[in-house]
């Protein structure tokens, strides 16, 4: 059973560039790799097409008619999710005027524990199931007809899921639920795991991604001009590229005398490491410097920055990388 701080970052990156030879990735400091073997027979089946308006992403991109038209992902892609972990699911998508319903990904171990992230009524939705379901709302109707980034964030440390447009937080939602999707777990992307009722989706994929944490794809997005989200690409290649980072939760947590904060970037920048209390006070400075890529472990000792014991309570590791912010909520108990 995997943890928290045994499960890698970038879980799975597809892209669409042959349809037998699709790109995938696990690691953001590697190039893609390849599923030689993802195709019709064993995998589903799709369209793969390269003309324009091609995806914000470039190159080519899965398009699914609606009837019995899908892609499976293997297990052996390790999307297998356990307990009060974080997790986050993104991709670029279009849908023809007048698509309602279908299923964007769906994951299901056979028995009572599940996700999906779905659209309904044209409108994104997230399900969490583990003998009871939770369903939350975007809130947000997508514009038919143009390639939108779309995203969920389900954070099962914060107890919080919310979503993503173009890179905007567009809703949030808190749940209780634990997500619980282990061995057996069959993924697919354009219907339900569920087979007596498929709910097959109609419209256009690029660039799905499963992370885990919180992805900041959506922070790189957010960023990107307006034409550029609409605007069709020339490129063979994918462009997206942000610069990624992760913070641990810190360990012990909660603490009593000191506590240890863990990062990972993938590559060199420029990283300021701080502790806040509850009221957003600056509590102290942890490091501040240009970092190479790699781990970094620091150790805040329950001090403020005069060396003062500070009193119990929560407390914020907040870590900022090239201007992109991250933040794990930390507790003290004296």
């Amino acid at each position: 059973m995997p943890t928290v701080a045994a499960w890698g970052q970038l879980r799975l990156e597809l892209g669409f560039d042959r349809k037998n030879d699709l790109l995938w990735a696990t690691d953001p400091g590697m190039e893609k790799a390849t599923y030689s073997n993802l195709d019709i027979e064993t995998w589903g089946d799709f369209t793969l097409r390269n003309d324009l308006p091609q995806s914000p992403g470039g190159g080519s991109y899965i398009s699914l008619n609606g009837i019995q038209q899908y892609l499976q992902i293997p297990e052996r892609a390790g999307l297998q999710v356990s307990g009060n972990i974080s997790f986050s699911i993104s991709m670029w998508l279009r849908v023809p005027a007048g698509t309602q319903n279908g299923d964007i990904i769906s994951s299901d171990n056979g028995f009572i524990n599940g996700y999906r992230l779905f659209l309904d009524d044209g409108m994104i939705r997230f399900e969490i199931r583990d003998g009871t379901k939770e369903i939350f709302s975007s809130n947000r109707l997508l514009m038919p007809n143009q390639w939108q980034h779309i995203g969920v964030v389900c954070d099962g440390l914060g107890d919080s899921v919310t979503f993503f447009v173009n890179g905007a937080s567009v809703a949030s939602h808190p749940f209780t639920r634990v997500v619980q999707v282990q061995s057996g777990t069959q993924t697919y992307i354009g219907t339900r795991a569920e087979s007596s009722f498929p709910n097959y989706l109609y419209g256009d994929i690029d660039d799905f991604r499963f992370f885990s944490g919180h992805d900041t794809i959506f922070e790189y997005i957010r960023t990107m001009p307006e034409h550029d989200l609409q605007r069709p690409s020339l490129k063979r290649t994918k462009t997206i590229t942000p610069s990624y980072f992760t913070l641990y939760q810190n360990y012990p947590n909660p603490f009593n005398m000191a506590t240890r904060i863990d990062f990972e970037m993938i590559r060199p920048g420029s990283a300021e490491l701080q502790i806040y209390d509850l009221l957003g006070n600056m509590m102290k400075p942890i490091f501040t410097g240009e970092l190479s890529a790699g781990r970094h472990t620091y150790t805040w000792d329950g001090t403020d920055n005069n060396n003062t014991p500070v009193s119990s309570g929560i407390y914020f590791a907040r870590l900022t990388v090239n201007g992109i912010v991250q933040t794990k909520k930390m507790v003290l108990i004296k």
